[in-house]
């Protein structure tokens, strides 16, 4: 069901900003729809700007940052009385953090028109990519609980955006005595996706990662492949 992300009325018209369950999805491309409507006279939007971020930790505490964004409907326009929608695609890029757990997610919508400039804000979900999840449901099947995510902002010189950190408790299985929580630190790059693991670790612990060689996942690695390279890891490190 189509959600508003932003809604702006004024004496002229109305626009309505609104994607599916107010859900984007990382590494993959979404629709976004534009309305305009209840127009008074001839109305045009001159720009809407769609800013999807997130708020990660740094070393001074949480800091809003954002991720991607969209210039979307320049000059979409409506008659006096009449209704406009346009229809518009938007990808994220497989690098941009996934917003399950703690770690929330944002978009700011800015509409221009001849009169004013209105911007709105709200909160929206960025579901993780098929890999990214396949990874997450092979340490769950391997007996792990999730306990929380953190995403980490890393700093402006690395090419890595982010870092998002992963905690599990072992609840079953063969790691439930190896350890009190494994920690995956998880590097996505545009075309790979890169897992780290550490028993009883923090992040600061782990890094820096480029000390550890990851697990690298095909950004196209499908649940087969993802349960395979995750077994693999864990056995090798805590088995």
């Amino acid at each position: 069901m189509l959600s508003p992300v932003a809604t702006v009325a004024s004496e002229d018209a109305s626009v309505e900003v609104a994607v599916e369950s107010k859900t984007l999805t990382v590494g993959g491309t979404d629709e976004v729809e534009i309305g305009v409507s209840d127009t008074s006279g001839e109305f045009r939007v001159e720009s809407l700007d769609l800013e999807i971020g997130t708020y990660c930790r740094t070393s001074g505490g949480y800091e809003r940052v954002p991720v991607e964004r969209f210039a979307l409907a320049d000059g979409l326009s409506a008659d006096s009385g009449f209704t406009t929608t346009r229809v518009e695609s938007v990808s994220l890029p497989h690098t941009a953090p996934t917003s399950i757990g703690s770690v929330d997610a944002w978009a700011r919508t800015t509409i221009a028109t001849a009169d004013s400039t209105e911007t709105r804000e709200t909160y929206v979900n960025l579901h993780p990519s098929p890999t990214f999840l396949a990874v997450f449901d092979a340490v769950i099947d391997a007996g792990f609980a999730f306990r929380d995510i953190e995403c980490y902002r890393r700093p402006d010189t690395d090419r890595r955006r982010f870092d998002q950190a992963l905690a599990f408790v072992p609840r079953s299985g063969p790691y439930e005595r190896a350890m009190d929580e494994l920690l995956l630190v998880v590097h996505a790059e545009p075309d790979t996706l890169e897992v780290y693991a550490a028993a009883d670790a923090t992040y600061d612990e782990l890094r820096p990662v480029g000390e550890t060689t990851p697990t690298v996942l095909p950004a196209d690695a499908d649940e087969k492949r993802c349960a395979a390279e995750l077994d693999s890891l864990l056995g090798e490190r805590f088995g």
